[in-house]
């Protein structure tokens, strides 16, 4: 597909030389910061395992409790809702019964449940048991829940929670309370946090709590409770970014998040975003044809001993503490498929959690920088520290973007937010060295995304097709060296020994359409048929109205007998770069299917 060429972003050496500021220089080899990833390898079958009572579906997977939630239509009224409940591949473990399911964590969840209220009805906001001893028990639904108004419970961990107001007391905002919600008589308040507003959110890490409003955050010693049930403020408690007096006279322009290394210690950014010009700004950026003004303004700060001293503008913290998070996110992007004109989902490289890329005492920091481009103007550019559990800054001098290692391969890999400039195809190994398989040309370069099976899948640019175009297409190369042809529109991971991929024929009638192929790592191509959809190690086939499953070599998984098929692809789990489970629905019920991988 040929795209305009607006601009290139400066080379990977010339970004690196920019990194500044950092405490100290990585010494030794890559091993000691990034975490090491099996490939996966391949599906050996595919089997139904549960299959739901009828007009019962699966609607999703919940990989952090292994969970996967269940719906069924329900008409009140003229209208049409779903109730959600819960199951595992060996059973339902409770039946469709709640309007909305806002979070699990362990062995509870909360939910939302509707009420009945005259002819109409309302919702309640609660906390249910929902596996072990007492599943299926509620806890609160005292309070109405609006989807336009903050959640009233957060999770703070697997033991404790905080609701705005009180159990008691709903629609409070001034004031949060936290309940030890695992003791056999429900919910036992614990403490208080005052000087809550309405968009104030939580996090426990390591014994500290923190209440992060608009444009303030607050720091308490989990505990240390006064005399009055509420948590005492650490030492320098209390940070606010920007202030009318410093020139920033609008607190609803100001976001502010924070993150946890480790050790007592946070990172603190807050942002100023106006839509009109202002004093100081440092960067821009443009969304929906408008421009935006803002400042960034990162510190760090230690809780045990109240520290603050400026660091970089600091835009995410990946590590274990953020893995959740930022799991969370990366798995919303990779659900939202891209349809074309055919309406067949289009076959995207997955985003990868960078928390999981970076072993346990360390952090991955992504920041803005400035620097000069060739006509002395101030650009702004992306990259990232390591950050260690002391808030002392490594250095890794040649990397603009953390590496991703599988099987002892590491790749360059863009964040959620951040894409990496064009470069050559290489790899980096556990020991620091830097393989190049292919050298950034005069009209090439390339964009590694993935590897697996011990081939590197990206894009490769092509500057031959004329002034201010450009061609990207995909393709692979083995990290001995031997190509497969960069001629795809979308190509999935090797596994296995085969990935697959399509390329857009033009007709004789110039109507251009989809065509798929099996590739073998030794590079033979042929044309398979009947695609709907393109995974990694899979692929889903359309017969008529009905689905089936093959694997990537060929061999049928599932008969095209479902009325639905959907593969969920989760990363980075247990030593495994991916998994996938598969769900569907035949005869009108929803199924779970068994996956068995190979070893």
């Amino acid at each position: 597909m040929k795209k305009p060429l607006i601009a290139l972003v400066a080379a990977i050496m010339i970004l690196s030389s920019l990194l500044a500021g950092c405490d100290k220089k990585a010494e030794g080899n890559y091993s000691e910061y990034f975490n090491n990833f099996s490939s996966h390898k391949g599906c050996e079958a595919v089997s139904e395992k549960l299959v739901l009572d009828k007009d019962i579906f699966v609607d999703s997977y919940h990989s952090r409790s292994g969970l996967y939630l269940i719906k069924e239509a329900i008409k009140l009224g003229s209208q049409t809702y779903y109730n959600y409940g819960f199951a595992t591949p060996d059973g339902v473990i409770l039946a469709p019964r709640y309007a909305q399911i806002l979070d699990i964590n362990g062995d509870f969840a909360i939910a939302v449940k509707r009420q009945a209220l005259g002819s109409s009805f309302t919702n309640k906001v609660g906390l249910v048991r929902i596996k072990g001893e007492n599943a299926g028990k509620e806890m609160g639904f005292a309070h109405e829940y609006s989807s336009t108004t903050a959640p009233l419970y957060t999770f703070l961990d697997s033991k404790y929670l905080i609701m705005f107001g009180e159990k008691d007391r709903g629609g409070v905002y001034d004031y949060a309370t936290v309940y030890d919600y695992t003791t056999a008589n429900g919910m036992l308040e614990v403490g208080r946090v005052s000087n809550t507003t309405f968009s104030t959110t939580f996090s426990l890490r390591d014994g500290y709590l923190a209440a992060v409003g608009k444009s303030v955050v607050r720091y308490y010693y989990f505990d240390r409770i006064d005399s009055n049930g509420y948590y005492s403020l650490a030492p320098e408690g209390v940070w606010v970014p920007f202030t009318e007096a410093d020139g920033f006279p609008d607190m609803s322009l100001v976001t502010v998040s924070v993150f946890y290394l480790g050790n007592g210690w946070y990172v603190e950014t807050g942002m100023y975003t106006s839509a009109t010009q202002f004093t100081g700004y440092e960067q821009t950026k443009t969304s929906e044809n408008k421009t935006y003004y803002y400042i960034n303004k990162s510190t760090r700060y230690n809780i045990k001993s109240g520290i603050r001293f400026p660091t970089d503008r600091v835009t995410l913290v990946a590590n274990k503490y953020s893995s959740e998070y930022v799991k969370e996110m990366t798995a919303a992007l990779n659900t939202a498929n891209v349809y074309p004109d055919d309406k067949l989902p289009m076959y995207q490289p997955p985003i990868i959690p960078p928390s999981e890329f970076i072993k346990e005492g360390y952090s991955l920091v992504y920041y803005d920088f400035p620097f000069y481009d060739d006509s002395d103007k101030i650009r702004w550019g992306q990259s990232f520290s390591v950050y260690d559990k002391n808030a002392d800054i490594i250095n890794l001098e040649d990397l603009v973007m953390p590496l991703l290692f599988v099987d002892g391969v590491g790749l360059q890999n863009s964040d959620p937010v951040y894409e990496l400039p064009g470069r050559e195809l290489s790899y980096h190994k556990e020991d620091g060295s830097l393989i190049t398989l292919m050298p950034v040309a005069e009209k090439y370069f390339y964009h590694p995304v993935m590897i697996n099976d011990g081939m590197i899948v990206g894009y490769r640019a092509d500057f031959n097709q004329g002034p201010g175009m450009l061609t990207t297409m995909m393709g692979a190369m083995s990290l001995d060296g031997s190509e497969i042809p960069y001629e795809f529109v979308e190509l999935t991971m090797f596994v296995d020994g085969y990935a697959t991929g399509s390329k857009i024929v033009v007709g004789a009638d110039n109507k251009r359409t989809r065509e798929f192929y099996r590739i073998s790592k030794n590079g033979v191509i042929t044309p398979i048929a009947n695609v709907y959809s393109l995974k990694n190690g899979m692929y889903i086939t359309k017969e008529g109205e009905k689905y089936g499953l093959y694997a990537n070599d060929g061999r049928k998984l599932l008969d095209a007998e479902y009325e639905s098929l959907a593969v969920i692809e989760h990363y980075l789990v247990d030593g495994l770069y991916f998994d996938a489970k598969v769900v569907g629905s035949k005869d009108g019920r929803g199924v779970i299917f068994e996956v068995t991988t190979k070893n």
